[in-house]
């Protein structure tokens, strides 16, 4: 779900995206490190600790032909550079502060049509650092 949600040191307004059915089980979110690892020649490691970052994965399933239509329209004005503001669940309190996060699109999926009137597509989201 994206809407207008605001974060320490900025705040986020834009439109909300919310499908009438929800994103599909098994969703991932994880943590991505950025950190670099050396190893020199006598084996001892050495790290170039950076900020990891949150990557959401999921998809929606059932999308109606609108809702489609309105994902396309996000994808093309977004692209992979415009800015996100992503939650899944906007009654969850307890796990909002690692479940909701500032971000972008990593890739630009495809809406696939595999019923009649009912759309999917697979979404990928970065947190911004």
């Amino acid at each position: 779900t994206f809407s207008a949600a605001s974060t320490i040191g900025r705040i986020f307004i834009g439109p909300r995206f919310k499908p009438a059915n929800n994103i599909d089980w098994s969703h991932t979110l994880e943590v991505e490190s950025k950190t670099l690892i050396s190893e020199a020649l006598g084996g001892p490691e050495y790290f170039d600790t950076r900020p990891n970052r949150r990557v959401w994965r999921g998809a929606f399933s059932w999308l109606n032909t609108a809702e489609a239509s309105t994902w396309l329209d996000v994808q093309r004005s977004l692209d992979v550079s415009g800015e996100v503001y992503w939650y899944e669940d906007d009654t969850d309190t307890t796990y909002r502060g690692q479940r909701w996060f500032y971000g972008r699109l990593r890739t630009l999926s495809a809406i696939e049509y595999p019923y009649l009137s009912t759309y999917k597509t697979g979404i990928e989201i970065g947190e911004l650092l």
